[in-house]
């Protein structure tokens, strides 16, 4: 879970990312044995025996503790003046892709919190905010 810090995810990749876990999920918890023989068990089954936060709210919550961290640290870190840069020249043609700090923002504005950067600077109160992503259902 370590890289998933850097993810930019999309609808598409969220959904091969669950579908993903609960295949994982469903070969760690088996079947159900039944008169008739055997059969699999659905997702609401596996959901509720596994009673932890899905996937994509792990790496939502990665994101959001990063974002924490590089919002703490010194303007002059390497990672902090990345993320805040704005790229110079031409723009490519098509759509703009995914830029990973806008995903954050979204995320955090869905968690209906307003002013993060303040709330980022103490470490307790960021603490708390990533539980509660961890805790959310994206």
């Amino acid at each position: 879970m370590y890289a998933c810090k850097t993810w930019v995810l999309n609808k598409e990749e969220e959904e091969r990312l669950r579908g993903w876990e609960r295949r994982m999920l469903r070969a760690v918890y088996g079947g159900i044995k039944t008169e008739e023989g055997w059969r699999r068990r659905t997702n609401q089954e596996i959901e509720e025996l596994y009673e932890r936060p899905d996937i994509i709210a792990c790496v939502k919550a990665q994101r959001i503790g990063w974002l924490g961290h590089l919002e703490r640290m010194d303007a002059v870190r390497l990672p902090k003046m990345i993320i805040y840069r704005r790229p110079i020249g031409k723009k490519r043609k098509g759509r703009p892709r995914k830029r990973w700090m806008n995903e954050v923002e979204k995320d955090l504005r869905d968690m209906k919190l307003g002013s993060w950067k303040e709330t980022a600077r103490n470490r307790g109160e960021w603490k708390k905010i990533v539980k509660e992503a961890l805790k959310r259902r994206w």
